[in-house]
């Protein structure tokens, strides 16, 4: 026992504190009676997560097997290639960290022997450590009993060389994992649902936890980032997707299917127009508002600004062509309910 404590001490103090970020370019302005305003004229090949790091935007696009780049300018490049349906990544101290999903067969990756994989030839769930212009390097998989894992999201270190926050949703925890072993281990397991994305805050570590698109039941979870208790709980969310936190404790969380989202024929909504999400913003007191857009999933904090991903993920037929984009979000934009909402409103409870 003592042991095991010594090594979460020593894995906890990576996620203590706020990364550093820097930012650069000047504040967007968004067409009249939007409150989107694209980011650059790039489009990209699904984009379920985004973050923000040293004034560059990270899009992790699962179709293309990589992980791109915008500057706030809207300048693209691509970082990393040959992360195999990566779901999520971020950068930190010159690295940028990425985790997959076993989604498909991946041919002809290098992988490290020392990394065990699955027998039957499709890739199990990986994190992947990248030093910058350097070849992505495998450094753990993730299985869930006899399974395969699924991480939705990661969390580069708060210093060089420490642990990165896994979220592991079909292991249905957050994990700890070592960059240099790959071992990992659990940090938070809510009581009910799974956790979807992680993200830090003036609190803490903010979590978000899905009960599955029909349920109301999902929820933020405020944690103590050291021993991963609980501090406080927000409830009353549909299928969240991901999470952000401005300086000022406000939570952004983007619901991808929000169920009675509806539809949008305004083209700044997304081409085509297509059943909406929203964006839900969680002032300090509790208060709420929302923004609906076409399938928001990534969503980052960066320079004083909200960026988030729309047409996120292909729809139910599959769309060769990129189709997903990076926009700023007018705060002004968010009010007391969606334009488009039919159902009863969100609980409160």
């Amino acid at each position: 026992m003592r042991r095991r404590a010594s090594r979460r001490a020593v894995l906890a103090a990576g996620i203590l504190g706020t990364a550093l970020t820097v930012g650069v370019g000047q504040p967007a302005v968004a067409a009249a009676g939007s409150p989107l305003t694209r980011v650059g004229t790039q489009s990209f090949y699904d984009a379920p997560d985004l973050s923000y790091a040293y004034g560059r935007l990270y899009v992790a696009e699962p179709r293309a097997n990589r992980v791109s780049s915008l500057d706030l300018r809207g300048r693209a490049r691509v970082e990393v290639t040959e992360v195999p349906s990566v779901q999520a990544a971020d950068r930190s101290f010159g690295r940028i960290l990425s985790v997959t999903g076993a989604r498909g067969y991946v041919p002809d990756l290098d992988l490290d022997a020392s990394v065990p994989q699955p027998p039957d030839g499709w890739r199990a769930s990986m994190l992947f450590v990248n030093p910058l212009g350097q070849k992505a390097k495998p450094v753990t998989t993730f299985r869930t009993g006899g399974g395969r894992g699924n991480p939705v999201d990661v969390l580069g270190p708060t210093f060089a060389g420490g642990p990165v926050l896994v979220v592991d949703r079909a292991a249905g925890v957050v994990r700890l994992v070592e960059q240099q072993t790959g071992r990992s281990l659990v940090l938070f397991r809510p009581p009910t649902g799974v956790p979807v994305s992680v993200a830090r805050g003036p609190r803490g570590l903010y979590v978000a936890v899905s009960a599955g698109t029909l349920s109301d039941a999902g929820a933020v979870y405020v944690l103590n980032p050291v021993d991963g208790r609980v501090r406080s709980v927000v409830k009353g969310f549909f299928d969240p997707s991901q999470l952000t936190v401005a300086p000022d404790g406000t939570i952004f969380l983007t619901q991808e299917w929000y169920p009675w989202g509806g539809r949008i024929d305004d083209p700044a909504y997304g081409d085509p127009p297509c059943a909406c999400g929203q964006i839900v913003r969680i002032a300090g007191d509790g208060s709420r508002s929302y923004l609906t857009m076409a399938q928001p999933s990534g969503i980052a904090w960066g320079d004083g600004r909200l960026f988030a991903t729309q047409n996120s993920t292909s729809p139910w037929y599959f769309r060769p062509s990129p189709w997903s984009q990076v926009v700023q979000v007018d705060l002004a934009g968010f009010g007391p309910g969606s334009s488009v909402q039919t159902g009863p409103p969100l609980s409160e409870s």
